[in-house]
C-alpha cells in the first residue's frame, strides 16, 4: 500500500470515515488515493494529516463556516447539503456547491445579524 494511501486511511480512521471532514477536504483525499493531486494539494494533504496526527485537527462543524463567528455547518443528514448551525442550532439548510458561493456568503452574514438581532430582544 502506497504512502499516502496509508495517510488517507489513518485520515479517515481518526475523523469517523470521514464525517468529520468538510466536502473539500474529503475530496481532498479521495484525490490524494486517486493519484489526481498537484503539488499544493499534496502540501495541504500532508497538513491535514499531520494535523490529525497531531490531535490538533478542529473538526468540520466545529469550525466557523466561511470565517463567520459563530456560525458552523454540519452535513450529517443534510441530503447532500450543509446544515448551517448558529452556536450549534440548526437554523438554515444549504445547498452545495452554492453554500460556497459569494451570495451565500452575504445570506450567511445576513443570517448572523438576525441571529443576533433575536439573541438581544430575547435578554430584554
Amino acid at each position: 500500500m502506497s504512502e499516502i494511501c496509508k495517510k488517507a486511511c489513518k485520515i479517515l480512521e481518526e475523523t469517523e470515515d470521514g464525517n468529520l471532514l468538510s466536502p473539500d477536504e474529503l475530496f481532498l483525499v479521495e484525490s490524494a488515493v486517486n493519484k489526481y493531486i498537484t503539488e499544493k494539494g499534496k502540501t495541504v494533504f500532508d497538513n491535514l494529516y499531520k494535523s490529525v496526527i497531531d490531535k490538533t485537527f478542529i473538526p468540520f462543524n466545529k469550525r466557523y463556516f466561511r470565517g463567520v463567528e459563530n456560525i458552523t455547518a454540519d452535513t450529517r443528514g443534510a441530503g447532500g447539503g450543509l446544515w448551517i448551525l448558529w452556536k450549534g442550532n440548526q437554523v438554515e439548510h444549504y445547498s452545495l456547491p452554492w453554500a460556497y458561493s459569494e451570495e451565500a456568503l452575504k445570506e450567511l452574514y445576513e443570517l448572523k445579524r438576525k441571529c443576533e438581532l433575536l439573541e438581544s430582544q430575547k435578554k430584554n
